[in-house]
């Protein structure tokens, strides 16, 4: 659905893409949606990804997901996910599922 969405508002010229989002040496591929406040740090995103307010991006590589409020994701290669809101999640290639409020860090050390 989030897919069909963004194809037919991309075609209609609706704007998606907030101006007051924080960008650094990342590329977004169209289309897709970034809400306010929002940081992409280092990473790629899109196309069919909407991203909701004050979410955090960095070193990312994402398709085709659903990105919620307040959620940061760091150091991933991932396509068809959804990140609950506040969620966090440091990891690598993969298609997650994550909760509200809930956290994976693939990368620390056991």
């Amino acid at each position: 659905t989030n897919t069909k969405m963004l194809k037919i508002l991309n075609e209609e010229d609706v704007c998606l893409i907030t101006s007051e989002f924080k960008q650094i040496n990342s590329k977004v591929i169209p289309p897709c949606f970034i809400g306010k406040g929002c940081e992409i740090i280092n990473s790629e995103i899109g196309p069919y990804v909407s991203i909701s307010d004050n979410a955090h991006i960095c070193s990312s590589s994402i398709k085709s997901s659903l990105i919620y409020t307040g959620a940061k994701v760091s150091n991933a290669d991932i396509k068809n996910s959804i990140f609950g809101a506040y969620s966090v999640y440091d990891g690598l290639n993969k298609e997650v599922f994550l909760g509200d409020y809930s956290q994976i860090n693939d990368n620390e050390d056991n």
